[in-house]
């Protein structure tokens, strides 16, 4: 601790800690309630969350143990086949935060000059680049080009793909 006796950034508080031994005995499959990690620091997870979420991060980057939400109940811990597959979330996550900057930055009134005007059609550019990439015909044709692949796809061969 520093003189304040308050935790610096790259100290984890106990509850994290504990927290993240339980995930770390966890079994592929195995349902976590909320009620058990509330047990473990004696402190509702649910008002304190964030030591749950640093201690998902610590485990999912040194362990690469992966957690599921289960709404309202728990955690669940992810096969390998489930960590495989997550992707079409985070694409439709991903799709949707890009079509509603599209909208925000669609909002500008106002003649932009200059950087403002460089910043708001580079964000414009990638946005779009995002938005098109991750339509379901777009995402079908690279999976196409993957499945034929011999190796991981280069990145001009995906690009291609989208086209």
């Amino acid at each position: 601790m520093n003189e304040d006796s308050k935790p610096t950034i790259q100290e984890l508080s106990i509850d994290t800690k504990l927290i993240a031994e339980r995930l770390l005995l966890a079994n592929v499959g195995e349902f976590i309630p909320y009620s058990e990690l509330s047990g473990i620091i004696k402190k509702d997870i649910r008002q304190h969350r964030h030591y749950l979420q640093s201690a998902r991060n610590r485990v999912q980057r040194s362990d690469q143990i992966v957690f599921a939400v289960i709404r309202g109940e728990g955690l669940k811990r992810k096969s390998n086949t489930a960590i495989a597959n997550c992707g079409p979330e985070h694409t439709t996550a991903i799709r949707r935060r890009a079509r509603k900057g599209l909208r925000e930055l669609g909002c500008a009134t106002e003649p932009l000059v200059g950087d403002d005007l460089v910043q708001h059609n580079l964000s414009t550019a990638v946005l779009n680049l995002i938005t098109v990439a991750t339509k379901q015909k777009k995402m079908n044709a690279l999976e196409d080009k993957i499945r034929t692949a011999e190796e991981k796809l280069p990145l001009a061969d995906m690009i291609d793909a989208l086209k």
